[in-house]
């Protein structure tokens, strides 16, 4: 089974980029298993997941422990369902932060770089060598964690109508003609969606940012970027 066949048998696609040279471990964790001073060594990347029956606390619980930015950004969400996925999202972050850590969930402080992208400010526990990255796809999110910086997404597999368009602007004629060889829809759509987490977690993992410039199409074999299909069958249990 190729990777396109192997991508579209499973709901999820999950991609993961690491900024270092040479071999990279990848570990699935259930939050359960997170513990205080033990962290992934140089070359490690740990995932840990989220999903809907994990045992958080009620809402009110949970959102106490987000900052007071936390807490106004979800407060501006229309829709019940868009701002429990927030909340839940941002919690499950500090709660697995602060396992590492050894704090309480709301003693984890954020900072940003110049481009944006969250990283835990050096007042965290000396927290500030341990690098992180999140993405959510409906009710699941996924927690990348490194000693390197690190980028991850997850999507599910899905049609998307500007598919091409979007290809054609981030990869060029190139990604054109690889998607031509795939004769079927279906086919089409697991691949983009492939080269989309990739792109999506290369693209977290720098902080650069958007760019005018045509990227590289990920794919296989680059190294610095990896693929798991499919959700793991992790137990759920309490994350703090």
């Amino acid at each position: 089974m190729n990777p396109v066949q192997e991508a579209f048998a499973f709901e999820y696609v999950v991609a993961w980029a690491l900024d270092i040279d040479g071999d990279i471990e990848v570990d699935i964790l259930p939050p359960s298993m997170l513990r205080r001073g033990v962290v992934p060594r140089s070359g490690n990347v740990w995932l840990i997941f989220s999903q809907p029956d994990d045992e958080l606390g009620n809402l009110a619980s949970i959102a106490s422990c987000l900052s007071d930015v936390e807490q106004q950004r979800a407060a501006t969400f229309l829709f019940e369902t868009d701002r429990l996925r927030y909340v839940r999202s941002h919690a499950f972050v500090r709660a697995c932060l602060a396992s590492l850590l050894g704090c309480h969930p709301a003693q984890i402080r954020f900072a940003a770089t110049l481009n944006g992208k969250p990283v835990l400010a050096a007042s965290s526990f000396h927290g500030s060598d341990l690098h992180f990255s999140l993405s959510r796809s409906g009710d699941v999110c996924v927690l990348a964690v490194s000693a390197s910086p690190v980028g991850v997404d997850i999507e599910r597999i899905r049609s998307i109508a500007e598919m091409r368009a979007i290809a054609l602007n981030l990869w060029g004629s190139a990604a054109l003609e690889r998607l031509d060889r795939i004769p079927d829809e279906t086919g089409q759509a697991a691949a983009f969606i492939r080269w989309w987490t990739g792109h999506e977690a290369t693209v977290k993992c720098s902080g650069a940012g958007l760019s005018d410039e045509l990227a590289d199409l990920p794919d296989a074999g680059s190294g610095r970027v990896g693929w798991l299909h499919g959700l793991p069958q992790l137990q759920a249990g309490p994350v703090a």
